[in-house]
């Protein structure tokens, strides 16, 4: 999905990364900030079910914030 959306251009971008196994979403990740405006938001260890996916995208030092999942959608409204 990131991958697809790093095409798209004119657009100030929100990346989230919740829960969830694997690190595949990490590429797109690196696709997305490379393409132009996005901040990246992941879901913190404590709060996720599987860690491994946010895990993986703030092992990549491109995810500008860290949250706690109640605390995303706050987070989000900050960028927005």
């Amino acid at each position: 999905m990131f991958q697809s959306i790093s095409t798209l251009s004119g657009y100030t971008k929100i990346a989230v990364i919740m829960t969830g196994m694997g690190a595949d979403g990490s590429q797109g990740l690196i696709e997305l900030k490379n393409s132009g405006d996005v901040t990246a938001i992941a879901e913190s260890e404590a709060t996720s079910i599987v860690y491994g996916m946010p895990k993986a995208a703030i092992a990549t030092n491109l995810v500008d914030e860290v949250e706690d999942v109640d605390k995303i959608a706050e987070t989000i409204l900050q960028y927005v």
